[in-house]
């Protein structure tokens, strides 16, 4: 029989949900482990489930929960999650983090401010400004924690299917949040002189072929992507 701590992430927030359900079903704490053990060969405990209950936790992560519904800031982030934002574990303090590095300290500070109203954040998640090693140059970053973001976010960059929903709901927002951490000009001056924007540069054939669509659906802006053959 296996413990609740032992097991993976997906696991855990399937029991934690049929625990809810089975609270508001009316299932008093002993009825409810018997009925887990029954679904999962998982052993909970009364101190467990009384600690989920009485002290105010949000699932994973604690006062970090967010909600899983589509949003201008959390469409926002995913887009620059799909760009220079990295999520990373930091195994010796256990933290789960959702950052973002960058030389322009604009975009920093709005992704600090979309991501902490993700979040519920009062204030803002702080930016830092520090001096790059390899070059003369400073840049910012910030970072925030969730263990359920951070999944959210991994699942995401596994089946880029999940995100449509997000991005489709704000298109601008996702576009922008790509295009704030891939997004460049383009000046051509060949036959003719042409000015445009890079949207994104990315290796992900399904994410610019999504971009492509979205500008055209959305703002009948029509845009092409080229590929590169790494093999050369």
């Amino acid at each position: 029989m296996e413990t609740f701590s032992s097991l993976e992430y997906a696991i855990q927030n399937k029991i934690v949900r049929r625990v809810i359900d089975l609270s508001w079903e009316g299932l008093g704490y002993k009825r409810i482990i018997k009925q887990i053990k029954k679904d999962f060969c998982v052993n909970l405990s009364l101190g467990l489930l009384s600690y989920w209950f009485n002290h105010d936790v949000k699932l994973f992560g604690g006062q970090n929960h967010f909600d899983q519904k589509p949003s201008k800031e959390l469409a926002y982030v995913f887009g620059v999650m799909f760009g220079d934002g990295n999520i990373f574990f930091h195994e010796s303090k256990k933290d789960y983090i959702i950052g973002l590095g960058a030389i322009d300290r604009d975009f920093v500070e709005y992704f600090s401010r979309c991501i902490s109203k993700v979040l519920n954040k009062e204030t803002n998640y702080v930016v830092v400004r520090y001096k790059q090693k390899a070059m003369d140059s400073f840049m910012y970053s910030a970072r925030a924690r969730s263990k359920e973001l951070y999944y959210f976010i991994k699942e995401l960059k596994e089946d880029f299917e999940k995100v449509k929903p997000f991005a489709n709901a704000y298109p601008k927002e996702f576009i922008q949040g790509l295009a704030d951490s891939e997004g460049c000009p383009s000046i051509s001056a060949r036959n003719s002189f042409q000015v445009g924007v890079v949207v994104a540069v990315s290796t992900n054939e399904n994410l610019l072929m999504f971009v492509c669509d979205l500008l055209f659906k959305s703002f009948e802006i029509k845009a092409s992507f080229n590929t590169i053959n790494s093999s050369k």
